[in-house]
């Protein structure tokens, strides 16, 4: 008898609590709809399916609107403008790539990585600036998601595999955002504290799938060059 996957358990039940709580928070389902649909793009997203953009760009359509509902510009912003079209882009790169269910991975440079983390940096005092001149709610963390999410986008786009390191930060600070505005009275953003526990676990996976590739297609070289 085939084993079920853990994950598809903890994504049944992932699913059941957040309905329990929109229903005891009096959450709307239009605005806990996206969540549902992300289940399942963090459980391709842990296999690093290259459909799990497909799904993920277009439910960024349906997060624009929750997020500018709760005043939250910057993720409004990004994931319209930036998520959504460059999770389309990959989906395309990556099947013109592909390898198995997944892509064909690399690795960044030293020098890639310090000459991205200075640019990370500027970027974030710039927009975090900005934000502080609105009346977004929670300024700091909003500007840290959106361009942790920016950053992580881009290097799935390029094929990077370090972009599963910075998915396991962006689950990390979505979910510290949640847990501040329940801390705040924002009772509702229970839901989606429940579905960051299971983005954080698909992620830390999806770092181990990207070793296992890049592994796979190091040692697919090394046997081509043998011949």
């Amino acid at each position: 008898m085939k084993r079920i996957n853990p994950l598809i358990i903890m994504m049944v039940l992932t699913a059941i609590m957040i309905s329990v709580s929109a229903i005891c928070f009096h959450q709307p389902f239009i605005r806990i709809l996206p969540l549902y649909i992300s289940l399942v793009v963090s459980f391709l997203q842990s296999r690093v399916n290259r459909f799990a953009p497909l799904l993920g760009g277009l439910n960024c359509i349906l997060y624009a609107g929750v997020y500018v509902f709760y005043k939250l510009y910057g993720m409004a912003a990004y994931s319209f403008f930036v998520s959504f079209p460059l999770q389309i882009i990959t989906f395309i790169r990556w099947n013109r790539r592909p390898y198995g269910e997944s892509t064909v991975l690399k690795r960044m440079n030293k020098r890639a990585v310090i000459i991205t983390a200075g640019c990370f940096a500027l970027a974030w005092l710039g927009v975090s600036f900005l934000l502080s001149l609105t009346d977004s709610t929670q300024s700091l963390l909003d500007s840290t998601v959106s361009l942790t999410g920016v950053l992580e986008n881009t290097l799935l786009m390029l094929s990077f595999s370090e972009y599963t390191y910075i998915t396991v930060s962006t689950a990390f600070f979505n979910t510290a955002l949640h847990i501040s505005m329940i801390i705040e009275g924002n009772m509702e953003q229970v839901a989606f504290f429940v579905y960051d526990i299971y983005r954080v676990t698909c992620s830390s996976i999806a770092v181990k799938r990207a070793k296992k590739i890049l592994s796979e297609l190091s040692a697919l070289k090394q046997s081509e060059g043998a011949e």
